[in-house]
């Protein structure tokens, strides 16, 4: 959200795991070019389950992200606008129209973002919606996370996506 954040001693996850289930631990513990892509066709959501050790009495935590987007994504959404065809410039016209709000919906309805859920007492509730970052360059992303609906002494979280939409090089 454009606030800065400082981040001392990251910790990586106890254990990180595909939606099907697939180890990503050794993906996800440094800063590699060994990427997960969440690319599971067989998933219904593509996702990374992420669960660390919680520090006794930790009411705070910040998740470390190292990702972007893939260019699978970047090229999918530009045969998408060449559909349009001459009508192009007609539906751009309309989108720019909608509300700042309602532009982020589509997005979110369609999984563009990084979307990172907390496991709680009361099931997975929503902590950040991660806008789109681009293919070119990775990105290191931080999101401070309320940890005082969860109870004892791990952390667990969803990092879910579209399909293809995302790389993952680092959590911590």
């Amino acid at each position: 959200a454009g606030v800065p954040q400082l981040v001392s001693d990251p910790v990586i996850p106890l254990e990180a795991r595909s939606a099907l289930g697939v180890d990503l631990s050794a993906v996800v513990e440094k800063i590699d070019r060994r990427l997960f892509v969440f690319g599971e066709p067989e998933a219904r959501h593509n996702s990374a389950t992420l669960t660390f050790r919680r520090p006794a009495g930790a009411q705070k935590a910040k998740l470390v992200l190292n990702a972007h987007n893939t260019f699978w994504f970047d090229g999918l959404y530009g045969r998408f606008m060449e559909k349009f065809g001459v009508f192009h410039a007609s539906w751009n016209e309309r989108e720019a129209q909608k509300s700042r709000e309602e532009r982020w919906q589509q997005q979110i309805e369609q999984d563009f973002p990084l979307s990172v859920y907390l496991q709680t007492e009361n099931g997975w509730q929503l902590v950040e919606h991660l806008p789109t970052v681009g293919p070119m360059a990775d990105r290191d992303m931080v999101v401070p996370i309320d940890l005082r609906q969860v109870s004892g002494d791990e952390v667990t979280v969803r990092i879910q996506t579209g399909f293809l939409f995302w790389q993952l090089d680092y959590a911590a």
